[in-house]
């Protein structure tokens, strides 16, 4: 390894009772990593929390992007239907009643849309049961899936998460070519120009996102030159040939060739 006397250990999301920033602090400080160690975070949110919050020295801190995704498309094209989806976990950090809010917009205004929320997790039954009293049935549609390839089927992809830690609606919608439309929320600025390959929006701003949903619907040459924008900019930044590089530079190729490694990364 290029780095023999360190210890790289990735820092992912996960689903564990969060903590509040005193208890970050108390475990930070009765428990300090070893010197050797450096966390490898995926995004700025990850860095900041941990070095700001949690108190690590930077020296001990590593940012890598995560690549883009190579998709096989596993789903069948829905013809003339302009679709609105969103790949999530059904979980309330992922501001799903904005969805919801988004298709009674739309529904008012284009029957023709179609919206999909495709993942799972526990609000799968209440999203149902609101779609229900909502009147959403026909117009919207939760497919329990953890399948990424439904997002090549999506026009404009929603991402409306406010703890989007890795950013993996926007690099499976760089990998399809489909037009972001996303909240606010830090960091999103290196995935998104806004208005230029994608959209950014405040959260809860019913009418700018469904104005925007219906411009592009109506202008499909837009639609087409933003989405791809959207997978130039990802490509180029976040592709494997811009990614590979720095993961080689800092573990080192043999690391990379350690059978245990690579079944970790796994």
């Amino acid at each position: 390894s290029k780095n023999p006397n360190k210890t790289f250990v990735s820092v992912l999301s996960s689903q564990s009772k969060p903590l509040t920033p005193w208890e970050t602090w108390f475990r930070t400080w009765t428990k300090r990593i070893p010197n050797q160690v450096v966390l490898v975070t995926h995004s700025p949110l990850s860095y900041q929390f941990l070095r700001d919050l949690a108190g690590i020295a930077e020296n001990q801190l590593l940012r890598l992007p995560l690549a883009l995704p190579t998709l096989e498309t596993n789903q069948v094209a829905s013809g003339e239907k302009f679709i609105v989806g969103t790949f999530c976990s059904f979980t309330a950090p992922n501001n799903l009643h904005f969805i919801l809010t988004l298709a009674h917009y739309l529904q008012t205004r284009d029957s023709e849309i179609q919206v999909k929320i495709v993942g799972t997790g526990p609000l799968k039954h209440h999203l149902n049961r609101l779609l229900t009293d909502l009147n959403l049935g026909k117009q919207v549609q939760i497919i329990e899936s953890q399948d990424p390839s439904w997002v090549d089927q999506f026009d404009v992809s929603l991402n409306f998460s406010s703890h989007n830690d890795h950013f993996i609606p926007e690099l499976l919608s760089g990998a399809s070519g489909v037009v972001p439309l996303s909240i606010q929320v830090q960091g999103i600025e290196d995935y998104i120009q806004d208005s230029h390959n994608g959209f950014i929006i405040p959260l809860d701003e019913t009418k700018t996102a469904g104005e925007l949903v219906l411009t592009l619907k109506q202008n499909p040459l837009l639609l087409r030159e933003m989405g791809s924008r959207f997978r130039n900019h990802t490509m180029s930044y976040f592709g494997a040939a811009t990614v590979a590089p720095l993961y080689l530079e800092t573990f080192g190729i043999a690391a990379l060739q350690n059978k245990n490694f690579i079944r970790c990364a796994r």
